[in-house]
């Protein structure tokens, strides 16, 4: 795609990523950016505040907690965890009026990067645990067979949209359990992650990286 700019920055803290991000959005300039989790860190949705229940567990156990100018709800993030964020302007043919649900043709490329063998894809999120984003019944996470493996958000200005989300590279569920008081039965339900599924070693930064812009690029050319 002429003009977008690809950064594979290694290994970023979620609060960087979030700097970062509403960054990029603010300038409006096309940009994918692909990093690795360097540190444990609670978000919050926009509408969240500090007095939300995960909010102040994970505080009361010493872990960070940031806002995201994106919707949705709590997300924990483990070191390894693996960021992706997209910015396009408002005129690309990707984002159209229906961008809410847009879900599917921006995160196409996360499906290409994964293994076919997983089954992945695009899903509304089931509504089992609120206080989870990805549990939360809101917008659409990345499944893998029957648990989700990942989820995204957006922010939307006039001139720009932000979509971004995390794939898990690990779930541990004594801290699912601390801090959002989700029991291990629902967590082994519907929650996986890269180790679980035994792809650590295949899904890196890189091959994410090239995944994304290759995906827009020609998603953006069919569409012209």
């Amino acid at each position: 795609m002429a003009g977008m700019r690809l950064e594979l920055k290694g290994s970023l803290t979620p609060m960087e990523v979030v700097r970062r991000d509403e960054s990029a959005l603010q300038t409006g300039d096309p940009r994918i950016m692909v990093a690795r989790c360097s540190e444990l860190a609670l978000t919050l949705g926009v509408s969240q505040d500090l007095t939300a229940e995960p909010a102040r567990r994970a505080q009361s156990l010493g872990v960070p907690v940031y806002h995201r100018a994106s919707g949705g709800a709590a997300v924990l993030h483990e070191p390894g965890d693996l960021f992706w964020s997209i910015v396009l302007p408002r005129s690309s043919p990707l984002v159209g009026r229906d961008y809410v649900h847009a879900y599917g043709r921006l995160g196409e490329g996360v499906v290409r990067a994964l293994p076919s063998r997983l089954a992945p894809r695009w899903h509304p999120s089931p509504e089992v645990f609120p206080s989870h984003c990805f549990l939360s019944g809101r917008g659409e996470v990345l499944f893998c067979g029957d648990r989700i493996l990942g989820g995204a958000s957006q922010h939307v200005t006039p001139a720009a949209i932000l979509h971004h989300g995390v794939i898990l590279a690990s779930v541990d569920p004594r801290k699912m359990e601390g801090i959002f008081g989700m029991p291990e039965r629902v967590r082994s339900q519907y929650l996986t992650s890269l180790e679980e599924l035994g792809i650590t070693g295949e899904m890196g930064i890189e091959r994410l990286g090239s995944a994304l812009i290759r995906w827009l690029s020609e998603a953006t050319l069919a569409k012209r």
